[in-house]
């Protein structure tokens, strides 16, 4: 027997140390959109790769129903795992490399990296999206080699840890958003026969709001009564009732993170190892998955004033996008933007964003039109967003003049004044803190806003709170108002 015989299984083994990984990003694709994130390639070198070169990477469109609604392909690099291309930190900007078509259902872009140190490195693709692209078309991508060293390195494909089917990427498939936020307790006890199907034939997403987190990191209710023994349990309830509302209607039920000083940006402050963070990430991936919800949205109020906390954000936005690819889910947030402006590394990031374009407490009327549309210029000539990604807030609820958390919602209104003006926006309301003048959107304030927002391309409403709104049979609902100029309507 040859003595050099066992060496022989050694010498099969690559000599390639370089490891590439891929992750699908997004979920949710806009017509007409450029240089939308689709695809993740972590590259991992270690000290035997120094000196070598990357010379290309190879891509296939997939399951891409239509190759042509990929006018062109774009291949980024950046040092974070955060994909964000306005941002003015240049150390986490994604930096654009190469662009091609895709239109063959294949694309391989030509590149001369050296690699120059041992570690972990960024690749993205994106793409822009053709304007007559069909909503629910499947937009997808494959890497299929890279070329490292002159050999290609296979790319392993990987989905989030506890995403069990692999959902495809879609064009987004109506002209415009409509997201009421409604709470746990409203669906189960305090109006539980308000929401019925007929509402979800109207609005395109709701966010059931909401869910915090203990002290270890772990997901929470915070919003229930004192009565309630199990929490969790009263949460499941209110969102096994969604689901059943909606049966086979379109809209996606959003599982709504929010009023965490105590919770999010807690668990941030007092955690500076980052990876101890990501373990958050994955216990909010893990509870939306298992529990069917089709998005996540987090209203992190608020960010403290050295707007560091929207740091926070950037890298919890970047984990939960690791822990949810290839699940299809969508990443939203609300902010108020005339307060703290979300940093672009935040807005850059979600499928959209929800403004909160309300609370003035510096002025009689809390959310006045200019308000609104001061937001949305803003986000798109500020953040660099899309108007397909910005979703403008309406109140469905009163502020006290020049005050905050004086409030009573639509119905009280109502009940106060059943014959109110369709065009007035003040009354006096008593609450525990006597009978004051209080601000609302009436019903022509907001069949206004809703117009100005679908003649001026944005991409639609978001409603704090819905659960306080009359019957849509009433002739003052709010909700009633609104859809008469905005509601789920294909593209």
């Amino acid at each position: 027997m040859n003595k050099y015989f066992y060496l022989l299984p050694m010498l099969s083994l690559p000599l390639q140390a370089l490891t590439v990984e891929t992750r699908a990003t997004h979920g949710v694709f806009y017509a007409g959109v450029e240089k939308q994130a689709c695809l993740q390639i972590k590259v991992d070198a270690d000290a035997a790769d120094v000196g070598k070169k990357i010379t290309s990477f190879s891509f296939t469109t997939g399951k891409t129903s239509k190759a042509a609604d990929i006018t062109k392909a774009r291949l980024y690099k950046s040092t974070e795992n955060a994909f964000t291309l306005n941002t003015g930190d240049l150390n986490r900007r994604a930096v654009e490399l190469a662009t091609g078509s895709a239109s063959s259902g294949k694309v391989t872009f030509a590149t001369d990296i050296s690699i120059a140190s041992a570690g972990t490195s960024y690749y993205w693709l994106a793409y822009d999206i053709a304007s007559s692209a069909k909503g629910n078309n499947k937009i997808d991508a494959v890497c299929s080699a890279v070329k490292v060293g002159g050999k290609d390195v296979k790319a392993t494909a990987r989905m989030g840890e506890y995403v069990k089917e692999r959902v495809y990427g879609t064009v987004y498939p109506f002209k415009n958003r409509i997201v009421p936020y409604y709470r746990t307790v409203w669906i189960s006890e305090w109006n539980a026969n308000h929401l019925n199907a007929t509402h979800f034939k109207s609005f395109t997403d709701i966010i059931h709001f909401g869910y915090s987190l203990n002290a270890d990191g772990t997901v929470a209710n915070q919003w229930y009564h004192a009565g309630v023994a199990d929490p969790m349990a009263y949460a499941k309830g209110a969102r096994e009732k969604l689901k059943s509302l909606r049966g086979s209607a379109k809209s996606r039920i959003i599982a709504g993170f929010g009023h965490v000083d105590d919770g999010l940006t807690a668990f941030y402050r007092n955690n500076t190892d980052r990876n101890a963070r990501k373990t958050m990430a994955k216990n909010m991936a893990r509870y939306i998955l298992e529990s069917g919800y089709d998005g996540i949205d987090i209203d992190w109020e608020y960010p403290a004033e050295n707007s560091s906390e929207w740091e926070y954000m950037t890298f919890l936005l970047a984990d939960l996008r690791d822990e949810l690819a290839g699940s299809g889910v969508s990443v939203s947030i609300a902010a108020t933007v005339w307060y703290i402006v979300p940093w672009h590394d935040v807005s850059d990031q979600v499928d959209f964003l929800n403004t909160m374009s309300y609370d003035l407490s510096t002025e009689d009327e809390h959310s006045p039109m200019w308000l609104l549309q001061n937001d949305a210029n803003k986000c798109h000539n500020y953040l660099k967003m899309p108007k397909s990604k910005i979703v403008l807030g309406l109140p469905f609820y009163t502020n006290r003049f020049r005050a905050l958390w004086d409030q009573v919602g639509w119905n009280s209104v109502v009940n106060a004044y059943p014959n109110l003006s369709p065009s007035v926006n003040t009354a006096l309301m008593t609450t525990g803190n006597g009978t004051t003048m209080h601000s609302f959107n009436g019903v022509n304030l907001i069949k206004d806003k809703c117009k100005w927002v679908k003649d001026n391309g944005y991409g639609g409403v978001m409603i704090w709170a819905y659960d306080t709104d009359v019957q849509l049979t009433h002739k003052m609902s709010l909700g009633k108002a609104m859809y008469s100029v905005i509601k789920q309507t294909k593209r």
